[in-house]
């Protein structure tokens, strides 16, 4: 499957749109029922919200355009048809091993759109072979062996072969978020899109995390178990900002929520005095921590779309070599970098 991950990730109880059944089953299966079921590793998109928010609006005048240029092309289709994209993930099992240090995954991506998403052979360069699994049409890449179906012209649903003909066949899942997922997405207004995944019985997501805190002196028996990405809408309807959250999760208030808040103040501090992080500092100042329950949650507000993504487009070569300085322990980025990331206007460098 050649597919763009997506950047985030399913409300687990979210509107799922009905499916015309073009085949034997007296009900079809909505998008939720191919999701694993008490899903613990989730990416959600609201490109909806995005829309009505005119957050969308914003983000195609922004450096961004051409990163948005790029997934249609794959795709197929303008994402002004798309509404939501779902991604759910769990540990392939593997006789002898950890569930919690198997780097293999399945996945699970549901697209659901507003309007024709297509035929999904066209636009992506892989050669499918065709099958008929309860009714509908099935193609399976020749290339990863992973299919795609399209359920309806506004529903598609991409995942390994043998999960999705179990669903097509008549066994459908539950479908649900595991509690900690629900927890971090209960209550929230204007949820653009989070990414949340399970540090402690999924690999992937944990080397993330201790990608982003090396340093982190966790103990043995209290170790962090989730970490959660939100994206929001905050502010008036008609100057709407995004606001940036981040949450990692330990079992209880101990010694390994003071190791993980030690940590990240450390790397923020290391992060201000880099003077290529001169362009950041305004963002940088305006980090709130603070603790809620046994989550230790740092949350930063970006500003209007236009300029926080524009930003966030130009620094993308400034983050990428910065954390390769910061694993390293290299003191400054390549000077060819340096000279792609603007100085901050004058007003900016007040104070700084």
């Amino acid at each position: 499957m050649k597919l763009v991950d997506p950047i985030i990730v399913a409300v687990a109880c979210a509107a799922m749109l009905p499916v015309q059944c073009i085949g034997a089953q007296e009900k079809p299966p909505v998008a939720r029922q191919f999701l694993h079921d008490e899903y613990r590793t989730v990416m959600f998109g609201n490109f909806k919200l995005l829309r009505d928010t005119g957050i969308w609006d914003e983000l195609n005048g922004s450096a961004l355009k051409l990163v948005v240029s790029m997934i249609e092309k794959e795709l197929s289709f303008p994402l002004s048809r798309l509404d939501r994209i779902t991604s759910t993930q769990r540990p392939l099992p593997e006789d002898g091993k950890d569930p919690a240090e198997q780097r293999s995954v399945e996945k699970i991506v549901i697209l659901e759109g507003n309007g024709d998403l297509g035929d999904p052979a066209n636009g992506n360069d892989a050669q499918y072979e065709e099958k008929a699994v309860g009714g509908y049409r099935l193609l399976q890449s020749q290339w990863s062996g992973d299919s795609v179906v399209q359920l309806s012209p506004k529903l598609r649903v991409y995942g390994s072969t043998e999960q999705l003909q179990t669903v097509l066949a008549g066994k459908p899942r539950a479908g649900l978020p595991s509690a900690d997922v629900l927890s971090f997405i209960a209550g929230k207004k204007n949820l653009l899109a989070y990414f949340i995944g399970d540090v402690k019985k999924h690999l992937q997501p944990r080397e993330s995390l201790e990608a982003i805190l090396p340093d982190a002196a966790w103990p043995e028996d209290d170790k962090p178990t989730h970490m959660c990405i939100r994206v929001l809408a905050t502010g008036d309807e008609d100057d709407p900002h995004v606001m940036l959250e981040w949450a990692v999760r330990h079992g209880k208030d101990g010694a390994g929520l003071v190791a993980t808040e030690k940590a990240v103040a450390a790397a923020l501090q290391r992060v201000r005095e880099l003077k290529e992080a001169r362009i950041i500092r305004p963002w940088l100042k305006k980090v709130v921590h603070e603790r809620d329950g046994t989550d230790a949650v740092w949350r930063v507000d970006l500003g209007r779309a236009r300029r926080a993504m524009g930003l966030l487009g130009t620094l993308a070569p400034f983050m990428f070599f910065a954390s390769t300085t910061e694993v390293q322990g290299r003191a400054q980025l390549p000077q060819a970098v340096i000279k792609e990331v603007p100085k901050p206007k004058k007003a900016e460098k007040k104070g700084v």
